[in-house]
Order: C-alpha cells, then sequence, then structure tokens
C-alpha cells in the first residue's frame, strides 16, 4: 500500500502485513495439504484460521492513518477502484476463462459477469475478500465520522466486535459472499481504524499477554473443539437459543493486537526483516494469486493431503511461486501497475 507523503512510514506496519499474508497462504495451504487426522491440524487452524480479519484490521488501520483528507469521495473511490478492482479483473478474469470453458464447455460471458459481481466464492476461494473490502472503503468515510463524535466510535467498534464473536462465515454462499461477510468482519476494520487513533497504547509492555490469551484460545478449542457459528448472519427471532462463541475469531481478536504490539517493538530495534518486508510489497498480489499454485491438484482431482514435512514443503511451493510470479510481473512496463503493487 502506498503511503502519503507527509506520514511517517511505520515500519512495523510492514512486517505485520509479511507476517499476515504468510499466515494466510499457510491457513489455505494447511487445508489442502496436511493430514486432517493429524493431532496438529486442528491447533493449527485455529492459529492460523481467520487471518483475513487481521488483513482486514490492517485496512482499517491504514485508512484512519493516512487519512485521504485531500481527497473529495470521488477521488478516493477512484482511487480504490484502481488499486483494488483493476488487479481483481487482472487476476480473475484468466481463470474464469478456463473456468468457463471447463464447466460449461464454450466461454460464458454472463456466467463470467455474474461470478465477477457477485464474488462468487468458487472460482478462488481467496477473492470474496475483494468484495468486502471495496465495500467497506465505500462506507468508510461515514465510519470515520462516527468517530469524531466522543465515544461512539468507540462504542460501534465493541458492538460490531461481538458481532463478530457470534457469527461466522464458513456456511456456503452461493452469491455476494463478500458482502455476506460484513457482519462478521466490519469490527476488524473499525478496531484497526481505532488503533490508528491510539497507537500510543502499543507501547505499553504489558500488551504481549494479549498473544498469550491469544495462543492459550487457540489451544483449548484446538483441544475441545466446541461448536462455532458456521454462518454470516443471525436469526435474531432465535437468538437465544442459536448464539454460540466463535472461538477462532475470538482468539485473532486478541492475537491481533498483541502481535501489532511485539512487531512494534522488534521494529524499534530492527525496522527491517527481509522476509517480511518483501512479503508486505507483494502482499495483495500474492494474496491474489497463491491459490492458482493449487490448480495442478484442482485439474486432476486428486488430494495431496500428508504429514507435516508434506504441508511446510507445499506450503513454501505455494509461498515462493506466488512471490516470483508477482516479482516477474513487476518487472514488466504496464503490468506492473495492475497487480496490485
Amino acid at each position: 500500500m502506498s503511503f502519503a507523503q507527509h506520514r511517517e512510514r511505520l515500519y512495523y506496519m510492514d512486517l505485520y502485513r509479511g507476517f499476515t499474508i504468510l499466515c494466510i497462504v499457510l491457513v489455505h495451504s494447511l487445508s489442502r495439504f496436511l493430514d486432517h487426522s493429524l493431532s496438529c491440524y486442528d491447533y493449527l487452524a485455529q492459529l492460523l484460521g481467520e487471518s483475513t480479519c487481521i488483513f482486514c484490521l490492517i485496512s482499517g488501520f491504514f485508512y484512519d492513518y493516512i487519512g485521504y483528507d485531500n481527497l473529495s469521495y470521488s477521488q478516493f473511490i477512484r482511487k480504490k477502484v484502481q488499486r483494488l478492482i483493476v488487479p481483481y479483473l487482472f487476476w480473475s478474469i484468466p481463470f474464469l476463462l478456463w473456468e468457463s470453458v471447463f464447466k460449461f464447455g464454450t466461454f460464458e460471458l454472463k456466467w463470467i459477469v455474474w461470478a465477477m459481481v457477485s464474488g462468487l466464492k468458487g472460482f478462488n476461494p481467496a477473492h470474496w475478500y475483494i468484495q468486502l473490502i471495496f465495500v467497506l472503503f465505500c462506507i468508510a468515510p461515514l465510519l470515520k465520522r462516527i468517530f469524531r463524535v466522543s465515544f461512539l466510535g468507540e462504542i460501534i467498534t465493541a458492538i460490531a466486535l461481538l458481532l463478530s464473536l457470534i457469527t461466522g462465515r464458513d456456511e456456503p454462499v452461493k452469491f455476494y459472499y463478500g458482502i455476506a461477510t460484513i457482519p462478521h468482519m466490519i469490527g476488524f476494520f473499525l478496531l484497526g481504524m481505532l488503533i490508528s487513533k491510539h497507537k500510543d497504547l502499543l507501547r505499553w509492555k504489558g500488551i504481549w499477554v494479549l498473544v498469550v490469551v491469544g495462543l492459550v484460545l487457540c489451544g483449548v478449542q484446538g483441544y475441545f473443539k466446541f461448536p462455532e457459528p458456521k454462518t454470516t448472519q443471525i436469526a435474531i427471532a432465535s437468538i437465544p437459543k442459536v448464539i454460540t462463541l466463535n472461538w477462532l475469531t475470538l482468539n485473532k481478536l486478541f492475537l491481533s493486537i498483541g502481535l501489532m504490539a511485539i512487531f512494534y517493538r522488534i521494529s524499534q530495534t530492527r525496522p527491517h526483516i527481509n522476509v517480511l518486508n518483501l512479503l508486505a510489497k507483494y502482499s495483495f498480489p500474492i494474496y491474489f494469486c497463491h491459490l492458482y499454485f493449487y490448480l495442478p491438484w484442482l485439474l486432476t482431482g486428486k488430494e495431496s493431503h500428508g504429514n507435516f514435512i508434506h504441508f511446510v514443503v507445499y506450503s513454501c511451493y505455494m509461498l515462493v511461486g506466488s512471490f516470483l510470479l508477482c516479482h516477474l510481473l513487476s518487472k514488466i512496463k504496464f503490468v506492473n501497475k495492475m497487480i496490485g503493487i
């Protein structure tokens, strides 16, 4: 993400963003390459799952930090179209063309357009996020006004986070999946905005305890496997009967804040960590393309679940492959402006 020139570069956020995209690639690799019957699977799924919540928090943080006060609403939306929709088209259309022929045996323009507009979850399980975050950016100026009223932003954030903790996003939604996840994800976007306004709290020495709490929650849920909400919506009439705690989102709430504080402390003595800085630079295009490296298994219909070493090797394959592809495309004139760097 580009920074306004008048804003100080926050090196800890570069490290944090690089770490987050690493977690996202790992969780997508986890479900595809690690044997689900292994005892470590449930613990890793809790640790890595819902990392997109942190991605959403980072987006909210930077929206508030950069400000965009010098842009009109239309200018801001055009900027976000260039930043989000253009890469979305670049990375999605080639695969959609292939999937159209694969599914229907011919070029189906209506299906391709519908898949793009609706955020159809099938063609790339990662692309739902683009629809979600674009809508959040569209309403972000309104959210920013809410924060100008004393304590109203904090109250709305708390309510939204509570909603995140009693909803989920695992239930298959054929159409408009990204928009359907807004009740579950908007709390983290607001939390990012709130943290941006109170960055000094990251200096508090005891804030690392949040990471410990988050890890304990990962272990508890990994062991006991309490039921969690799967749907992105709540049946209001039956709330007393259906409310269950989303442990996965709860641990991300603690980890997201605690990890940001840890990276803040790390950046005071080591502002650059090459691997994380490179992942941060290419985080957005890596998010778009890393699942395309699963295509060989998707095309053959074969599964490739194995032991932990197997998972690590194939995770490296997905991560390094997507990084090299993005790095190569960034060297091509005009293309470098379309991939999302």
